[in-house]
C-alpha cells in the first residue's frame, strides 16, 4: 500500500499598520502648558495605504493558490510514482540537505518539502509552493553531496522564481478593491475548476513538456550561486549534466530539459565570471563519504 504522506503548511500574513495621527501634543514646562492641534489628514496618503493593504491581500491569496496547486500536484506525483520506502535513511538525508538550502535561500512564506520518489528514470521535480522530489534513479547517478545540493538548489530556484506557478495559474487578476473575505467566499465550484485546470497544466508541464529553456538556465545558474554560497563545489552541476548526457536512450529528463551543452556552457561562464572556482569551504572527501553513507 502506498504510504500516505501528510504535509503541514505554514503561511505568513503581514498586516499593514495604519499610522495614527496625534490629536494633541502636551508640552510640560515649569508653569507653561501649551496645546497643539492635530495634524491634518492627507487623503492621498490614506488612499495609498489602502492600496498597499489591498496589494498585500492579493499577495496572500496568490500564495494560498500557489500552495494549493503545488500540494495537489505533489499528491499526484506520489500517487503516480510512489514514495521510495526502501531507504528511509536516504529520505532523511535528502530532507537535511534540502532544508539547509531552503533555510538560507527559500522564500520565507513557504514551507519546503523534500522527498525521494520511486522511479528508476533519472529526474527531479519541483511543484509550486515548495514541494521538491528527486527520483531514486537520479540518486544512483550522483556521486557526492555537492552534486545532490546542485540538483536540489536547481529545483529550489524553480519554486523561488515561480516558474511553474506563473505558467499554470488562473489568468484572472484579483481586483485591488476586493477583500480577502469576498475572494474566499467565491463559489467552491469556481475555485475547484480553476485549481483542476492549473494542476492538469502543471502535470503536463512536469512530465511531458518541460519549462522554458530560459527557466532551466535560470535554475542552473542561480542554483549554482546558492550551493556555492554554502561551500559546495560550484562545478558539481556540470558533472551531473555531463553524466546524464551520456545515458543511452531518451529519458523524460532529455525530453523536458534544454540541450546539455547549452546548460553546461552557461554554468561554466558563470563560474568564470563570478570566480566561483576559488577554494572550497567544504572538504570534498567528507562530502563523498557522507553521501555514500546515506545513499545505498
Amino acid at each position: 500500500m502506498l504510504k500516505e504522506i501528510s504535509f503541514q503548511f505554514r503561511l505568513g500574513i503581514g498586516l499593514a499598520i495604519r499610522p495614527i495621527n496625534l490629536t494633541c501634543l502636551l508640552v510640560a514646562g515649569l508653569a507653561l502648558l501649551t496645546a497643539c492641534t492635530s495634524s491634518p489628514v492627507d487623503p492621498a496618503a490614506d488612499t495609498a495605504a489602502e492600496t498597499r493593504l489591498s496589494e498585500a491581500e492579493a499577495a496572500v491569496v496568490a500564495t494560498k493558490e500557489e500552495i494549493a496547486i503545488g500540494r495537489t500536484m505533489a499528491s499526484k506525483m506520489l500517487g503516480t510514482f510512489g514514495y521510495y520506502e526502501k531507504d528511509e535513511k536516504a529520505q532523511v538525508y535528502i530532507r537535511q540537505v534540502g532544508s539547509s538550502l531552503a533555510k538560507e535561500f527559500g522564500r520565507p512564506e513557504l514551507k519546503f518539502h523534500f522527498a525521494v520518489i520511486d522511479d528508476k528514470a533519472p529526474n527531479a521535480f519541483a511543484t509550486p509552493g515548495g514541494y521538491i522530489f528527486v527520483t531514486h534513479g537520479l540518486l544512483k547517478q550522483l556521486k557526492d553531496e555537492s552534486e545532490l545540493a546542485a540538483v536540489l538548489a536547481h529545483e529550489l530556484v524553480h519554486v523561488n522564481h515561480k516558474h511553474m506557478y506563473l505558467k499554470v495559474r488562473a489568468k484572472k487578476e484579483v481586483s485591488t478593491g476586493e477583500t480577502i473575505g469576498r475572494i474566499l467566499s467565491r463559489g467552491a465550484g469556481d475555485i475547484g475548476k480553476s485549481l483542476s485546470q492549473a494542476v492538469t497544466a502543471g502535470m503536463k508541464t512536469l512530465l511531458e513538456e518541460g519549462l522554458t529553456q530560459a527557466n532551466e538556465i535560470d535554475a542552473d545558474t542561480t542554483g549554482v550561486m546558492y550551493m556555492s554560497a554554502l561551500g559546495y563545489d560550484p562545478s558539481a552541476m556540470n558533472r551531473v549534466l555531463g553524466r546524464l548526457a551520456k545515458l543511452k536512450g531518451k529519458t523524460v529528463f532529455h525530453k523536458t530539459h534544454p540541450p546539455f551543452d547549452a546548460r553546461i556552457k552557461s554554468i561554466e561562464d558563470l563560474i568564470t565570471a563570478e570566480g566561483l572556482n576559488s577554494e572550497l569551504k567544504l572538504n570534498a572527501g567528507i562530502l563523498k563519504k557522507r553521501f555514500a553513507s546515506a545513499i545505498r
